[in-house]
């Protein structure tokens, strides 16, 4: 008899709306106060930058450990289903599984979990009773075999705080200790449970009655499974769960970071894992943010910086993995959900379990591993092959065209010099002096790092550059000096990418973070933000490529505001700010009034080189070539006649892996030579008179 009253059950309703409603305000305020953080350092263009850029052979190795993931999870799951007298079709257990792996991620405090429970019932046959304790037994079992990581991330974590392992190792061991016992009272707490249900006073007599049943099933259920002698191929199971899914993720990190010039090396598996699980445990969390964004992001920001990634690459990292994961996830679950409401999945009598033999069942475990195991040496000996086998050259063009053949022969009207320039010739980029004509190529600088962006002193005996792990524009990066001939290399700069030289020489300006322009006096070492200093309309703005007047009284540079990309020049002294129009990379002639920038619209080919007046903010088109090579960009000015720049092919666009090619015109006369002839990515040529 329910001797619960209208008045009493509607303020028990009444109570479990207003929790629900404050579970999902604390969500939102997780979420929308996390990425606010996050959203100070990054942009989403990072994110898809990030996302765009990952290594393909560790992305086919996420596959692989993932799917191996939730093969090994149902396999666990149909092994402790059968001593309870159910046999669910393999294919079917196996997309039952994606589809619990997607709602356990969306729903708060893994709740996604009782979906399973509902596809056993619905779409496999299987009782409430059976479900429940597979999945609880399977719970325990996660918890033992995520003890032994937990370990690691311990040890890691010590190591760094200086917190005594035997802490650490009493914890790890404890947790597998407690697992150990809820296993072993799994089936009494059931017991108690069947005992304890009927007499709740605030159900109906219905509900206590089913859920006092239910309870006993579990426990029956459990004590057959403990009788089948199946709990040490479960164990196994479910520590190459464990294994199979922080592998898979760990690839895809170090697919994400890999283009930004980190890898294995500066993220070993074990610090690896702690960055991995410790946004996990937040996720965990009934209060972690909506649809699970929002503790795991910030989480994993904190983790990783504090385990040795920049701060900014720490947040995009963050967000492009869990935005990955999530939508593979998401697409590879949806697909499982529609494949099981076919009519073939329809439930129907549950089918009689079949006896495997103990020696069957561990060779059809080693079997498995051997498969997974080899396909993820497969991925990686093909990435390798590949990897080693690509050139860095691409297709250049067979000769001259006749117009290029017409243009060469005015090289000789420019003054005596050679071009200095950055190019990935060796497979990685490098700085090189050559001759217009092409002829007397000379390697100034050229190691296995990226060495990129060459700005030469005015006194013509020094060059600045960046030497970067990767060419990723958030690779970390550092500003180097070194002689035209490539001796006395130094650092100049930490945390600085896109140097140039100072009127005077003595100093150099250069980017640091995609967001301030630092000013190093090269003497002393004494750095300076000299903009934005974290005030005016672009305190929050991306702020690229920086060149300084010579006057020294204005910066020029690329940034996303208003929109991605606009050129800009600011005054130091006032802030004023002149829009020079959509495009990037603004250089500075001789006439601190008279800017020149790579202009993206209304030009053929969409780009082409504007000249702006300063004083009067009015532009004009300087240069724009049409095909074959009129994709210009990378362009010096010299003079306040000659434009060097680099010129692709329509359809090439990427600056690190385009072919490239230098060129020269003559802003007086109108002709324009071609300065190389390769298949190699050509950029940013600098010309250097002869003293």
């Amino acid at each position: 008899m329910n001797t619960t009253s209208p008045t009493e059950r509607q303020s028990i309703g009444s109570k479990g709306n207003g929790s629900r409603w404050l579970s999902f305000l604390g969500s939102l305020a997780v979420t929308v106060l996390v990425f606010l953080w996050i959203g100070r350092d990054i942009e989403p263009m990072d994110v898809v930058d990030a996302i765009t850029a990952m290594a393909p052979p560790e992305i086919l190795l996420f596959f692989v450990s993932s799917l191996f993931m939730s093969v090994c999870r149902s396999w666990r799951l149909l092994l402790l289903l059968e001593p309870v007298g159910y046999r669910p079709g393999r294919l079917a257990m196996l997309l039952t599984v994606l589809v619990r792996n997607l709602f356990a991620d969306l729903l708060p405090a893994r709740l996604g979990g009782l979906v399973y429970l509902w596809l056993c019932r619905t779409r496999l046959g299987v009782s409430w009773g059976a479900a429940s304790s597979s999945m609880a037994i399977s719970f325990v079992f996660d918890m033992v075999a995520v003890a032994p990581l937990l370990i690691v991330v311990g040890l890691v974590v010590a190591g760094q705080l200086g917190i005594s392992r035997i802490v650490i190792w009493t914890f790890g061991l404890a947790m597998i200790g407690g697992a150990l016992i809820a296993l072993a009272l799994l089936a009494p707490l059931a017991d108690l449970a069947a005992r304890v249900t009927p007499r709740l006073p605030l159900l109906s007599g219905r509900i206590r009655a089913g859920l006092a049943a239910f309870a006993a099933s579990v426990a029956e259920d459990v004590r057959l499974t403990r009788r089948a002698g199946i709990l040490l191929p479960v164990v196994v199971l479910s520590v190459l769960v464990r294994l199979a899914k922080y592998t898979a993720m760990y690839f895809l990190l170090l697919g994400i970071i890999g283009p930004m010039g980190f890898g294995f090396a500066e993220l070993p598996p074990h610090k690896g894992l702690v960055g991995l699980i410790a946004p996990e445990l937040a996720a965990s969390l009934p209060i972690s943010g909506i649809g699970g964004f929002g503790a795991y992001e910030g989480t994993w920001a904190v983790a990783f910086h504090f385990l040795g990634l920049p701060e900014q690459m720490a947040k995009i990292t963050g967000v492009a993995h869990h935005l990955f994961t999530q939508a593979y996830g998401a697409g590879i679950g949806l697909t499982a959900l529609l494949l099981l409401f076919l009519p073939f999945f329809r439930a129907g009598e549950p089918r009689p379990a079949v006896v495997v033999s103990a020696a069957r069942r561990w060779l059809q475990l080693a079997a498995s591993v051997a498969v997974w195991l080899g396909l993820s040496t497969a991925v990686v000996l093909v990435g390798d092959v590949l990897t080693a086998t690509g050139s860095p050259a691409g297709q250049g063009d067979v000769a001259y065209t006749a117009e290029e053949l017409e243009g060469r022969r005015h090289l000789s009207k420019l003054p005596a010099g050679r071009v200095l320039f950055d190019s990935n010739r060796s497979g990685s980029f490098g700085i090189y002096l050559q001759h217009p004509v092409g002829s007397g190529l000379q390697k100034v600088i050229d190691s296995p790092a990226e060495e990129m962006f060459p700005a030469i002193a005015p006194d013509r005996q020094w060059v600045a550059y960046a030497r970067a792990r990767s060419t990723s524009l958030r690779a970390p990066a550092e500003i180097r000096l070194c002689r035209l001939d490539g001796s006395d290399d130094r650092l100049l700069l930490a945390n600085a990418t896109f140097p140039s030289f100072t009127a005077d020489g003595r100093a150099v300006i250069a980017e640091r973070e995609r967001s301030r322009i630092i000013r190093v006096e090269i003497a002393s070492g004494r750095e300076e933000e000299i903009f934005p200093r974290g005030e005016g309309p672009f305190a929050r703005a991306q702020v690229v490529k920086p060149r300084i007047s010579p006057d020294g009284q204005w910066v020029a540079f690329t940034s996303d505001q208003p929109r991605r990309w606009t050129a800009w020049a600011v005054r130091l002294a006032d802030g004023r700010a002149v829009e020079l129009g959509e495009g990037c990379q603004p250089v500075w002639s001789t006439n601190p009034e008279r800017i020149y920038h790579v202009a993206t619209t209304g030009m053929q080919e969409r780009t082409g080189f504007l000249r702006t007046d300063l004083a009067e903010g009015r532009g004009e088109t300087v240069l724009d070539r049409d095909a074959p090579r009129g994709h210009e960009y990378f362009p010096a000015i010299v003079d306040e006649r000659y434009v060097f720049y680099a010129a692709s092919r329509p359809g090439e666009h990427d600056h690190a892996s385009a072919n490239y090619q230098l060129y020269v015109h003559d802003l007086k006369e109108g002709w324009t030579a071609r300065l190389s002839r390769d298949g190699f990515t050509n950029r940013w040529p600098q010309f250097v008179p002869e003293r």
